[in-house]
């Protein structure tokens, strides 16, 4: 079905076969929303589980007064690339539908978090290479390797993390190929000049901060209006902790990024 302010609702709905279904969160005032954001959450073996990710978006939707669309891509074991190529098809639909409903380039933003930020890289650049505009970008505690095997840890964070790394490391190692496609290295991909206008935003306890500073660094430098931000005590995952001062800081940068 087409996408409309009818059959958006707080349930999974499959466009078709070919396309992934999506789950839509809106806020409190149907009448006052402006913004959408396009959701590809990192994966809830890393992060917690897709229910938590419900909660984020539900969060997010009321706290930005915006709509929420997540991509649920966990339905089935989907390796790189083929989720890349699943993802792009159905954000470029998503793009094609909401400016049916009025939605202008300037009120859409991805989002993504963790691992997923991997997958949302390799899709923008795959998007920029078929001609998509994109406006903005929100990646919250970016996983940007391949692999961390040889990755210098703050042992002192690493030890509040749970084996956060190992997580990490299983699933890049069952989910991204080496014989892979495209190069997913955020740090490395030559399209990051062209991305569109991004936020980064990291906690000042997550082991991958330094990669995600990096990321917003060379950002700022290439795009436009890029930054990133950091918030105090706050680990990998922090938008779904308990920790509501953390997540309404987190919740107050993307209302404030989405509305400029």
């Amino acid at each position: 079905p087409t996408i409309s302010k009818k059959n958006i609702s707080n349930y999974k709905v499959v466009f078709d076969e070919k396309l992934l279904p999506v789950l839509v969160f809106y806020p409190n005032k149907i009448s006052t929303i402006e913004n959408i954001i396009i959701y590809v959450p990192g994966d809830g073996k890393v992060n917690g589980s897709f229910s938590e990710y419900s909660n984020i978006c539900k969060n997010m939707a009321v706290e930005a007064n915006c709509v929420v669309v997540a991509i649920d891509y966990f339905q089935t074991t989907i390796k790189y690339p083929t989720v890349v190529n699943k993802v792009s098809k159905l954000i470029k639909y998503l793009l094609d539908e909401f400016k049916k409903l009025g939605f202008d380039k300037d009120k859409i933003t991805l989002m993504s978090d963790s691992v997923g930020c991997k997958i949302l890289g390799s899709v923008t650049a795959k998007l920029i290479n078929d001609g998509v505009s994109i406006d903005k970008e929100i990646l919250f505690y970016p996983v940007v390797r391949d692999d961390y095997n040889d990755y210098k840890w703050n042992e002192s964070i690493l030890n509040l993390n749970f084996n956060l790394d190992k997580r990490v490391n299983s699933y890049l190692k069952k989910y991204f190929p080496k014989d892979k496609e495209y190069n997913c290295n955020l740090l490395e991909m030559g399209y990051l000049k062209d991305f569109p206008k991004t936020m980064v935003v990291v906690g000042d306890m997550d082991i991958f901060k330094e990669d995600g500073i990096l990321l917003g660094e060379v950002l700022m430098k290439n795009v436009d209006g890029s930054s990133y931000k950091s918030i105090e005590f706050a680990s990998h995952g922090f938008l779904s902790s308990k920790d509501e001062e953390v997540k309404r800081e987190a919740y107050s940068l993307v209302k404030e990024f989405i509305n400029n």
